[in-house]
């Protein structure tokens, strides 16, 4: 796929765009791009005129919202997500997004709302995770151990994110 050379992608998709400056599957391509290279103010312009183009597509929408998660723009990036469910409610990617930013921004409840059955083990994993990375050690190890309890059988993932979030608490000397 062409995206997974943006150095390639980019002179096709800027052709593109300058030749119809309403195609906004090319704007969402760009930004995508320009997010992959960390341009992070030339993403934005792309996704604004992405969403512009495209009446505010749901795809777009979480494009977007992933891009400012990268940015650690949580607010922003969880208003994006909440919109592109609000259009698309079955939007499996942008609500696993929000999931990820609302667990970055530290509300950790709202980010498990609604995870049952096997996924519930994986949001728990995730946010323990999310959790460590945030330096929140105790909230870590308690979304750890219970990922390892609703996975119901050995869960190596989590085991191994307990061993990380273990190290960098003792590392930053907190608990």
């Amino acid at each position: 796929m062409l995206l997974e050379r943006p150095k390639d992608a980019e002179p096709i998709l800027r052709r593109a765009v300058a030749e119809d400056p309403a195609a906004w599957r090319a704007w969402n391509a760009l930004g995508a791009v320009y997010d992959a290279a960390g341009r992070w103010p030339e993403a934005e312009a792309a996704y604004a005129r992405a969403l512009e183009t495209s009446a505010g597509a749901a795809l777009v929408l979480n494009n977007r919202g992933y891009s400012r998660l990268l940015q650690r723009r949580c607010d922003e990036a969880a208003a994006d997500l909440t919109a592109a469910l609000e259009r698309r409610p079955d939007f499996a990617e942008a609500r696993a997004n929000l999931r990820l930013a609302l667990a970055m921004s530290g509300d950790y409840q709202r980010a498990l709302n609604g995870a049952l059955g096997p996924e519930r083990a994986t949001w728990l994993n995730n946010t323990g995770f999310i959790a460590a990375v945030r330096g929140d050690f105790d909230a870590a190890e308690r979304f750890l151990r219970q990922a390892q309890d609703a996975k119901g059988e050995h869960y190596a993932r989590a085991a191994e994110n307990l061993r990380v979030a273990e190290a960098l608490a003792n590392a930053g000397g907190a608990r």
